[in-house]
C-alpha cells in the first residue's frame, strides 16, 4: 500500500480524466513547488533509531501534558443519546477510546545489547492510531529540532520561537 503513495494517480468525473501527482513525492524540494505548501506528508522508513525517538517524543509529551486527548467515550454518552452530539463527533471519542487501548498495549524494553525497543504486549492488536500519532510528532519534533539548533535559514522558523 505505501508504494501506492509514490504513484501518480487518477479521478474519474464526467467522462474526464484528472492526473494528479503522487502523494509522496520523492524529495521535499519538489514538493515545495506548490506555493506556500508544508511537506507534511513525506516517506518514512522506520529504524530503531528513529522508532526509540518517535516513541520517546510522544511519552515525554503525554508526560509534560503537552497532548490533551476526548474524555473516554462513556463520560460523554448522555449527551450522544440526547442529540447533543452527532454521530460523527461521538465517534471521535471511541476513537480516542481506541488511541487509548493501543497505547496501553506498548511496552517499552532494553534488549541484550542495551537498545530500547518498544513492543505490544498483545501480539495482534494493531497500532495504527497510535503509531499515526507518533509520526505526527515526529515531524513537530523536527521542526522543533531545527528550531532549537537556531537554524535561521527557513521558512518555518517563527513556528516555535520562544520570547
Amino acid at each position: 500500500m505505501p508504494s501506492l503513495f509514490y504513484e501518480s494517480w487518477e479521478y474519474k468525473t464526467n467522462g474526464q480524466v484528472v492526473e494528479y501527482p503522487p502523494l509522496v513525492l520523492d524529495t521535499d524540494e519538489e514538493a515545495l513547488i506548490i506555493k506556500n505548501a508544508i511537506p507534511m506528508i513525506r516517506g518514512i522508513t522506520a529504524t530503531n533509531a528513529s522508532n526509540n525517538t518517535m516513541y520517546t517524543y510522544m511519552k515525554s509529551a503525554f508526560e509534560h501534558a503537552d497532548i490533551r486527548l476526548l474524555l473516554p467515550s462513556t463520560e460523554v454518552d448522555d449527551d450522544y443519546k440526547k442529540d447533543i452530539l452527532s454521530v460523527e463527533e461521538y465517534s471521535m471519542f471511541a476513537q480516542t477510546d481506541l488511541l487509548l487501548q493501543e497505547l496501553s498495549n506498548i511496552k517499552q524494553i532494553s534488549t541484550e545489547h542495551l537498545n530500547i525497543v518498544y513492543e505490544r504486549i498483545v501480539p495482534k492488536q494493531k497500532r495504527d492510531r497510535a503509531t499515526s500519532l507518533a509520526y505526527g510528532l515526529s515531524y513537530i519534533y523536527n521542526l522543533e529540532e531545527v528550531n532549537r539548533k537556531g537554524n535561521t535559514g527557513g521558512d518555518y522558523d517563527y513556528i516555535f520561537s520562544y520570547s
